[in-house]
């Protein structure tokens, strides 16, 4: 098994809102295992809504800045394809591939204000299932716009001229990052084919997923956390 590149999908680190301390030693940790990881992966590190970024979409990379000194060989641009620090949203050409990736705020929000319910003892209760989020992942490529709610309850940059979150081109694979599960699904959009994968929130559920790229069939592997 040979892995070509380690996605990860934001939310890298877990901190206090005011705990200075608390987030330069998360950075540490991370820059440390990215410092292991990077000798045998290619990584691409996305923020999420939890890391030290911008709050609105599409959020900015992480800085270089944040990292100590033994990351910063990394980040002079003919490394570039050994780390790489991408915005939320991202895309990614990976051996012709075309992935398309966000943190998991877009389909956060959508799930605030469209809630399934199913009757419990003759009462309506919240059944926010993985057909559910895989549904309204599926929408938003069916309505071309990966965030349909911005910038009315996501915030998101103004945009004059364009809307970076609608979708010229349609992805053969778009993953949403730090759901609540692990699902997939097959979908035939316009004569194309497109592999919607949600990737479980890894902090509670230490599951990574693997994509064939050959077949584009997912595996998930779970890590003892």
């Amino acid at each position: 098994l040979s892995i070509g590149k380690l996605i990860i999908c934001g939310n890298s680190i877990s901190h206090g809102q005011n705990e200075t301390g608390e987030l330069i030693n998360c950075l540490e940790e991370l820059g440390k295992f990215l410092g292991n990881i990077l000798q045998s992966i290619p990584v691409a590190l996305m923020p999420g809504e939890n890391d030290p970024s911008d709050k609105a979409l599409p959020q900015q990379p992480l800085h270089k800045a944040l990292f100590q000194q033994p990351l910063r060989n990394y980040f002079h641009e003919n490394n570039r394809h050994i780390l790489d620090l991408t915005t939320n949203p991202s895309r990614y050409d990976i051996e012709g591939i075309d992935l398309l990736a966000t943190s998991g705020q877009n389909i956060d929000d959508i799930c605030k204000y469209v809630i399934p319910y199913q009757k419990q003892d003759e009462l309506p209760v919240p059944n926010d299932t993985i057909e559910h989020r895989l549904d309204l992942m599926e929408c938003t490529l069916r309505w071309q716009n990966i965030a349909p709610t911005a910038p009315d309850t996501l915030w998101t940059y103004p945009f004059q001229d364009s809307d970076p979150f609608i979708i010229d081109q349609l992805p053969h694979v778009y993953v949403v990052g730090n759901q609540p599960t692990f699902g997939y699904r097959d979908l035939d959009l316009d004569g194309t084919n497109i592999k919607i994968i949600s990737i479980p929130e890894f902090s509670s559920s230490g599951e990574v997923v693997i994509l064939d790229l050959t077949t584009l069939e997912p595996e998930i592997v779970k890590f003892e956390i």
